[in-house]
């Protein structure tokens, strides 16, 4: 029956081999897992990589062949970049913590000048309204003298402008009516008309009724068939629509002046008020501009005082990461670093130190079985 022992051994071997190949298994996913969490590398290459760990790095070294070692090193350039990366963030916090004291006096001192603009630009602004205010009162004012200037001339002007209408009439008439009428040289038919009118004109400025009376009798009649007396009354009419023409005349040109004055006086005004408006337009315009540079110094020193608030509690936050990636350096050198290192080194040689051992461990089965034949063969 001794010999039914042999399949008890090769039993145990197959267990081995299991055990053997599980944490392979798991050394393959640990490796992954910390792939996958690489910083600056395509995802695609990561998955890749991970997901090829066993082909990669199953065999022993010396049996690997060309793409599985470039593979491999591969591998461990991005093992090597995570190590970095967790080492720059220690450096990183640990640099924090040193400048904490010159850091938090430099927010504090911006805070400071933050705050000090924030009321500066405060002060602009209600300088800029103040101006704005005045500007306005300034338009009201210019506004009422343009008004005033306006009205006056409008009434200094009423007679002069009834005067120029008179001379305009009166000269048109002296040229297309009367002179046609003197000459004898309107028609028949529109001669009756032309006598109303100079009559009618004769009424405003001759004030001889008796010559009047006589015009439309005198202005009937041909040139040639006119009488002395028919003669008088022509001239006497002429020359009192040409005296007052000419009192006209002397009357607009004296009132001249006055006219002039008085329109200089509404363009004085119009320009004052032009002027205001454009200041006060522009003074809207700084008022606007003071708002946005408020809201602006408001908005950074606002911030800066939250940076000074915030400061302590960074302080601790950065502890607690220094910390964390001092722990995260230390599980990563002792478990997927070494692990990746382990799996890199995995060689088919047995150092010699090794090989009597197991060659004691491959006598041992031989040895047992030899005893327990022994009692066997004695009986």
């Amino acid at each position: 029956m001794a010999p039914m022992k042999r399949p008890a051994a090769s039993s145990a071997s197959s267990a081995e081999k299991k055990a053997k190949g599980s944490t392979a298994s798991k050394q393959f996913k640990e490796v992954a897992a910390a792939l996958s969490q690489a910083e600056g590398w395509p995802k695609g290459v990561l998955a890749m990589l991970g997901e090829n760990l066993q082909s990669i790095l199953g065999q022993p070294k010396e049996e690997r062949h060309d793409t599985q070692v470039r593979c491999a090193e591969m591998v461990a350039e991005i093992m090597k970049s995570i190590e970095e990366n967790i080492q720059n963030q220690i450096k990183e916090a640990e640099n924090k913590l040193a400048e904490a004291g010159t850091e938090k006096a430099r927010r504090e001192e911006k805070a400071a000048a933050d705050s000090a603009e924030a009321a500066a630009k405060a002060a602009a602004l209600e300088e800029a309204k103040k101006a704005l205010d005045e500007a306005t009162k300034e338009g009201k004012e210019a506004q009422k003298a343009v008004q005033a200037a306006t009205k006056e001339q409008k009434a200094g002007d009423a007679e002069n402008l009834a005067n120029e209408e008179k001379k305009k009439d009166l000269d048109a008439a002296l040229e297309t009516i009367f002179k046609p009428l003197k000459e004898g040289a309107i028609e028949e038919s529109a001669r009756k008309k032309a006598i109303a009118d100079v009559t009618k004109l004769g009424k405003e400025f001759v004030f001889d009724n008796a010559l009047l009376t006589s015009l439309p009798s005198a202005l009937s009649k041909k040139p040639e068939e006119r009488g002395s007396f028919d003669g008088l009354v022509v001239n006497q009419l002429e020359k009192a629509l040409t005296e007052n023409a000419e009192k006209l005349a002397a009357t607009l040109e004296a009132a001249a002046p006055a006219k002039q004055a008085r329109a200089d006086k509404v363009a004085e005004a119009q320009a004052a008020l032009d002027a205001v408006t454009a200041k006060v337009k522009d003074c809207q315009e700084a008022v606007k501009n003071a708002e946005a540079a408020l809201k602006e110094a408001e908005t950074t020193s606002k911030a800066s005082a939250k940076s000074v608030k915030q400061f302590g509690p960074e302080m601790k936050q950065t502890e607690a990461s220094l910390s964390e990636a001092k722990e995260n350096l230390e599980s990563f050198a002792s478990g997927a670093k070494a692990t990746f290192q382990e799996l890199v080194d995995k060689s088919s040689v047995v150092p010699e130190a090794e090989a009597a051992p197991a060659a004691d461990e491959a006598a041992a089965p031989a040895e047992a079985e030899a005893a327990e034949a022994a009692p066997a063969a004695a009986a």
